[in-house]
C-alpha cells in the first residue's frame, strides 16, 4: 500500500520534474521570462504600496510640526554680565527665567564664492566672511530654505538635527500606526522576534548553501526565488483578485510564513544536485537536465507534501474565518504564495542550479583540456606562451593579496565615480556638516571678545546658542538631480520612440540571443573535450550489436594465404555465418557473397572500407593494403579495430588464442587507449583489485586499491593499516614537489662547455632559463638547475613543478625551448643537443641521484604504536621488530650495495597501487626508493618511510581509463585541483608512502615471527584442481 501511495506522489511530481528538466535545457529563457514576469509584478505592487504609505504617512505625521523642548535642549546656554559668560545648565536656566532671554543662531553658508549671493537678514548681531550671528529674542526652528527676490537659493544642509527629526517622525508614524492598529507591546515584540527569525533564517540559509558549495548565488537565487513568488501573489491578489492587502497586514503575516516554509527544500534540491554530478563527475549519458530531472522527482514529492499540507490548512483557514476579510485575503496571499513558489522553483531555481552545473563542467572541462593539452600536445606550449606573456615578469600579480586589492580598488573606483557624478563637493559637505553638527556647541570666540550690545550693559542677560545652521547653495544640491532627471527623460524620450524604441527592443533581444549561443558553443565545447577522452558507449553498443563477430570458424591455413601476392584468388579468412545475417539484414545494397581482394581494393580506393565486412578488411591487412596500426584511424571505430586486428593477428601469429575468451577485449571504453595509453590494441588483461584499509592518513580515512596477482599482499597491508589505524593513523609531511628532465648537450671544446656551465649555474643564467622554461605552460613552474660536467659534454638537470600531472611531456616541451632559445638569444650558437634526456633525470632506472637529490615528490611518513597494539595486533614484540629492521633493512640492503633500497618490500606496494590508479608502471624503479626506520621509544614502535622520489599524477596518462579514474575518485583525488593546482598528486604521494608503510610493518612483523612462510602457502597457495 505504502508503495502505491509513493509512487502516486511520484506521479504527480512527474509534470513539474519534466518543467524543470525543459528549464535546465533552456535555462537563460527560463530565467529571463521568469524574471521579466515577475519585475512587472514587482514595479506593480510597489507602485500601488509607496502610494499607500505616503498618503498613511501624511495622515498621521505632521511634517511641519516644530518641537521647541528639543531644540532648547540642544542649545549652549550663558549668563552675561559686565562683559563675563557663564556657561550654564538646563536646571539652573530654569532659576533665572527672570532674566532677559536671547538666542543667538550661527549660520554658515558653504561654497560661498560659487555665483550664489549671501542673504541679507535684519537682527545681524555679528557676521565674518560666509558666517552670520542672528540675535533674536524668541526660538524658532531655521528655515529649511532661504528666498531671495522669490527665489530658493540656499538649502539648509543634512544635520544631526535633522536626522533626530526623521528618527522622531518615523517614531511617531509607528507609534500612531499601532495605536490605530490597537496593537499592544505584546505584539511589537513578537513582529520584531519574527524578523529577527527572518534574519537567522537568511543566514542559516547562506550557511547551508556554503556546506552545499555555493558561497553565494544559489542563496541568493533561492531569496530571489521566493521574492518573486510574493510579488506575483501580490499582484494576483491586486488586480486578478481586487483583494488588496494593507501594508501593515503584511508586516504583520510574512516573517511567521517566511520562517515557516523556509529554504530546506531548495537547499535539499542544491545538494542532491552537487552530490550527483560530483558522483557522476563527467559522462555523456547522464546530462545535466536529466540530473535535475531525477532531482526534482526524488526531493520535490517531500516539497509537494508539505506544501499541500500548509495550502489545506490556508483553505481551512479560510473556510473558518470567512467573515473576516484581512484574515481571509492574507490567507488567500499566503496560499498563492505556496503556488508560485513550487513553480518558480521548478523554472528559475532549476535554471539557476543547471547554469551552476553547466559552468562547473565547463571550468573543469577547460582545466582538464588544458593539463591533458600540456601533458600529450606538443603545441601546448606555443598556446600557453601569449597567455603567460603578461605577468611572467610579475609573479605577484597572480597572488590572492592582489586579487582582492585589485577587486576593492574596482569597487573605490566605482563609488568615486558616482559621488563625482553626484557633485563631489556637495557631498563632501554635507559629510562634514553632519560630523560637525554631533560636537557640542559652544559660543563663538569671536563674539566673546567683540559683542558687546548696547542694551546688555549693566544688565543680567542669558544667551542660547543654537546648534550652528549650515546652508549650501541649492544649485549645487540639485545638479545630481537635475542630471539624474535628465538621464531618465532623455532614456524615457528614447524608449518612447517608435524607432529608437524598437533598435532598443533588438539590441536586447540580440544580446539574450547571444548570450545563449555564448552558452551553447560553451557547452560544445565542453562536450567536445569530455568526448576526446571520455567513452562514447551509445557507439560501442551499436557497433556490439552490429558488428559482433564469431570468427571460430572463419580461420583457414595459413598456408592457404599468399602474403606478398598482390591478387591472391582465394580469401585467407572466410565470411562467417553471423556475420553474413547481419551484413544482409543491415543493409539492402551489402551483397552476402564474399568479396574478392580485388573487389575489396577497389572499395578501399573508393573510401568505402567501411562498408566492408570485418574479415574482408582483415584480408587487406593481411595482403598489406591496410597498415595494421592505423585500423583506428581508417575505420573511426575503434572496437571493430581491436577486432579486425584480432582476426588479421590470428593468421600472421599463426594461433587462434585470439580467436578465444583467454584474451578478452568486449566491453571495453577503447576511446580512452586510442591516442593516450596504447597502440595495436588487441584486448586488454584483466588484473585482480584488491582494497587495502581503511588506513588513516592525517585525521582522514582512506580505502586503498591493489591491483596485483600477489597472494597475501593486499591482506598483509591491511594488518598494517589495522595497527596504524589503532595508534591514531600516520602522518605525513612532503619535503619536495618537482619533476626533473635531464637532457646532454655539448660544445666544440671543454672552455666552451665549462663556460656554459658556470653561465646556468649563475644567477643570470638560471633567470633567463627559467623565463623561457615558464613561457610553454600553465601550469610548469621551473624550480632550479643542476649541471654537471663530463669533458665536453654537459648534462642539465631540470626539477620543475608540474601541477596535478606527472608531467614528464610537459617538462620535456619547457626543457626544449629552453635549450632552442640558449641557441637562438643567449649566444650558445655553437650548442649541440646530444639528447633531451641524458639519463641524468634519472627515468625508470636506479640512480643516486634520484635517491639523494629527489624526483617528484618526496615525502616522509611515520606512526608511533604502542606495544600492547604491536603485541595484540601484529603478534610482536617492539624489540624483535626494531632488530629486524637494522639487520635486514639497513645493514643487509648495504651489504648489497643497495642505493634507495633500505626497505622490506616498497616496490610491491607501489606497483600494485600504480596499476590500480593509471600510473606508469616503469617509474616504480625511482618511485619505490625508500627507507625504513624503526626506533623503540618508551616502549613504544616509532617507525617512518621516507620515499624521495614518488612519481605519480592524477590527469593524462592512464589515469584516464574508466576503472583506474573511478579508483582515483574513491580517494577523491581524480583529476585536478581546482582550488590548488597540484594539491591531488601531491596527495596521493602521501597515500602511497602511507600505503607503503603498512607493508612494511606487516611484513617486517611477519618476518620477525616466522609467519611469513605459513600466510603464504595459506594464501598463495590455493588448490586450483
Amino acid at each position: 500500500m505504502s508503495s502505491q501511495v509513493t509512487s502516486g506522489w511520484h506521479k504527480a511530481v512527474g509534470p513539474f520534474a519534466s518543467l524543470a528538466r525543459v528549464s535546465a535545457r533552456y535555462p537563460i529563457e527560463a530565467i529571463l521570462s521568469s524574471l521579466l514576469v515577475s519585475s512587472v509584478a514587482y514595479i506593480t505592487v510597489i507602485q500601488f504600496y509607496l502610494k499607500e504609505w505616503e498618503d498613511t504617512f501624511h495622515h498621521i505625521v505632521d511634517t511641519s510640526a516644530f518641537d521647541r523642548r528639543q531644540l532648547l535642549e540642544e542649545c549652549a546656554h550663558y549668563h552675561y554680565n559686565r562683559g563675563l559668560w557663564e556657561p550654564l545648565t538646563s536646571s539652573q536656566l530654569g532659576l533665572l527665567s527672570r532674566f532677559n532671554h536671547y538666542y543667538l543662531y550661527t549660520y554658515k553658508f558653504q561654497d560661498h564664492g560659487h555665483g550664489t549671493p549671501l542673504p541679507a537678514f535684519d537682527s545681524v548681531f555679528y557676521e565674518t566672511g560666509s558666517t552670520k550671528y542672528l540675535l533674536t529674542g524668541t526660538l524658532s526652528p531655521p528655515s529649511e530654505y532661504i528666498r531671495m527676490n522669490g527665489a530658493r537659493l540656499w538649502e539648509m544642509a543634512t544635520t544631526k538635527q535633522y536626522l533626530l527629526q526623521i528618527k522622531d517622525q518615523l517614531v511617531a508614524f509607528v507609534c500612531r500606526v499601532t495605536a490605530r492598529n490597537n496593537l499592544e507591546q505584546v505584539d511589537l515584540v513578537l513582529i520584531i522576534i519574527a524578523y529577527a527569525m527572518v534574519l537567522g533564517t537568511v543566514v542559516n540559509l547562506c550557511q547551508e548553501m556554503k556546506r552545499v558549495g555555493s558561497r553565494f548565488w544559489l542563496s541568493l537565487s533561492a531569496l530571489i526565488n521566493s521574492a518573486c513568488a510574493f510579488f506575483l501573489a501580490a499582484f494576483t491578489m491586486l488586480h486578478i483578485l481586487r483583494t488588496p492587502i494593507s501594508t501593515l497586514v503584511m508586516v504583520q503575516t510574512m516573517p511567521f510564513f517566511f520562517v515557516l516554509v523556509g529554504f530546506k527544500d531548495k537547499v535539499r534540491l542544491a545538494a542532491y544536485i552537487i552530490e550527483r554530478f560530483g558522483t557522476l563527475n563527467i559522462s555523456k549519458k547522464i546530462t545535466v537536465d536529466k540530473i535535475i530531472f531525477d532531482a526534482f522527482s526524488n526531493i520535490a514529492v517531500r516539497m509537494l507534501q508539505f506544501y499541500l499540507t500548509l495550502f489545506s490548512i490556508g483553505c481551512l483557514g479560510i473556510l473558518y474565518f470567512k467573515d473576516i476579510a484581512g484574515v481571509t485575503n492574507c490567507l488567500v496571499l499566503l496560499s498563492l504564495i505556496l503556488i508560485f513558489d513550487f513553480l518558480l522553483t521548478a523554472t528559475f531555481y532549476s535554471a539557476i542550479l543547471c547554469l551552476k552545473l553547466e559552468i562547473t563542467t565547463i571550468k573543469r572541462s577547460t582545466i582538464i583540456r588544458q593539463a591533458l593539452e600540456e601533458e600529450g600536445n606538443e603545441n601546448a606550449g606555443k598556446i600557453a606562451l601569449a597567455d603567460n606573456a603578461r605577468l611572467k615578469t610579475f609573479p605577484f600579480m597572480k597572488s590572492k593579496m592582489m586579487v582582492t586589492l585589485g577587486k576593492l580598488s574596482m569597487f573605490a573606483l566605482l563609488i568615486g565615480l558616482n559621488v563625482y557624478n553626484i557633485n563631489l563637493r556637495w557631498v563632501l559637505n554635507t559629510v562634514q556638516t553632519v560630523i560637525l553638527s554631533f560636537f557640542p556647541t559652544k559660543i563663538p570666540q569671536d563674539v566673546i571678545a567683540t559683542a558687546h550690545p548696547q542694551e546688555w550693559n549693566g544688565k543680567d542677560v542669558i544667551v542660547s546658542i543654537v546648534p550652528t545652521v549650515y546652508y549650501q547653495p541649492l544649485a549645487e544640491s540639485q545638479k545630481s538631480e537635475n542630471l539624474t532627471m535628465f538621464v531618465f527623460r532623455v532614456l524615457g524620450a528614447m524608449i518612447s520612440d517608435k524607432l529608437i524604441g524598437k533598435i532598443l527592443f533588438m539590441i536586447c533581444l540580440v544580446s539574450v540571443i547571444t548570450n545563449v549561443y555564448l552558452l551553447r558553443v560553451a557547452k560544445y565545447h565542453s562536450d567536445a573535450t569530455f568526448s576526446q577522452y571520455y567513452s562514447r558507449q551509445d557507439r560501442i553498443t551499436k557497433v556490439k550489436q552490429l558488428k559482433h563477430l564469431d570468427i571460430k570458424n572463419s580461420l583457414k591455413s595459413s598456408s592457404e594465404v599468399s602474403v606478398g601476392s598482390n591478387n591472391p584468388a582465394i580469401f585467407s579468412l572466410d565470411v562467417s555465418d553471423e556475420e553474413s545475417v547481419s551484413s544482409s539484414s543491415g543493409s539492402s545494397n551489402t551483397s552476402s557473397k564474399q568479396r574478392t581482394l580485388d573487389e575489396c581494393v577497389e572499395e578501399l580506393k573508393k573510401g568505402n572500407v567501411k562498408e566492408l565486412r570485418s574479415t574482408e578488411i582483415a584480408n587487406l591487412v593481411i595482403a598489406k593494403k591496410i597498415p595494421i596500426h592505423s585500423l583506428e584511424k581508417t575505420l573511426d571505430d575503434k572496437l571493430r579495430a581491436v577486432m579486425v586486428r584480432r582476426e588479421a593477428l590470428s593468421v600472421l601469429g599463426k594461433s587462434q588464442i585470439l580467436n578465444t575468451s583467454s584474451v578478452p577485449y568486449e566491453n571495453y571504453d577503447y576511446e580512452r587507449v586510442y591516442g593516450s595509453c596504447c597502440e595495436n590494441v588487441i584486448g586488454y588483461v584483466p588484473l585482480p583489485l584488491g582494497i587495502m584499509g581503511p588506513l588513516i592518513i592525517d585525521g582522514k580515512a582512506y580505502h586503498v586499491p591493489m591491483a596485483t596477482t600477489e597472494g597475501c599482499l593486499v591482506a598483509s597491508a591491511t594488518r598494517g593499516c589495522k595497527a596504524i589505524n589503532a595508534a591514531g593513523g600516520a602522518v605525513t609531511i612532503l619535503t619536495k614537489d618537482g619533476m626533473t628532465r635531464g637532457p646532454c648537450i655539448r660544445f666544440p671544446s671543454l672552455v666552451r662547455s665549462g663556460a656554459c656551465k658556470l653561465w646556468l649555474d649563475s644567477e643570470d643564467g638560471q633567470s633567463k632559463v627559467k623565463a623561457a622554461f615558464n613561457s610553454t605552460s600553465r601550469f610548469a613552474r621551473l624550480q632550479h638547475i643542476k649541471t654537471a660536467l663530463a669533458g665536453d659534454l654537459l648534462f642539465i638537470r631540470f626539477t620543475t613543478t608540474t601541477g596535478d600531472a606527472m608531467g614528464m611531456n610537459m617538462i620535456s616541451k619547457g626543457v626544449e625551448h629552453s635549450l632552442t632559445t640558449m641557441i637562438t638569444e643567449y649566444g650558445w650558437e655553437d650548442m649541440e643537443i646530444v639528447s633531451l634526456s641524458g639519463n641524468y633525470c634519472t627515468d625508470k632506472k636506479p640512480a643516486a641521484i634520484n635517491w639523494i637529490e629527489g624526483r617528484g615528490k618526496s615525502v616522509c611518513a611515520e606512526v608511533t604504536i604502542p606495544g600492547d597494539i604491536v603485541s595484540r595486533v601484529l603478534k610482536c614484540d617492539v624489540e624483535a621488530l626494531v632488530n629486524l629492521n637494522i639487520s635486514k633493512n639497513l645493514i643487509g640492503s648495504a651489504m648489497a650495495g643497495s642505493v634507495g633500497g633500505f626497505n622490506a618490500h616498497a616496490a610491491n606496494i607501489v606497483t600494485a597501487i600504480f596499476l590500480a590508479l593509471g600510473q606508469d608502471p616503469a617509474q616504480n624503479v625511482e618511485s619505490s626508493n625508500c627507507i625504513t626506520l624503526m626506533s623503540n621509544v618508551k616502549g613504544s614502535l616509532k617507525m617512518s618511510v621516507s620515499m624521495p622520489s614518488i612519481e605519480v599524477g592524477t590527469i593524462g596518462g592512464g589515469t584516464i581509463l574508466e576503472t583506474q579514474s573511478a579508483m582515483l575518485e574513491l580517494l577523491n583525488v581524480r583529476g585536478p585541483n581546482q582550488e590548488v593546482p597540484g594539491e591531488n598528486a601531491r596527495q596521493l604521494a602521501k597515500i602511497v608512502a602511507c600505503s607503503v608503510l603498512a607493508g612494511e610493518l606487516s611484513l617486517c612483523a611477519a618476518l620477525a615471527t616466522g609467519q611469513l612462510v605459513k600466510s603464504h602457502m595459506v594464501l598463495n597457495r590455493k588448490s586450483q584442481g
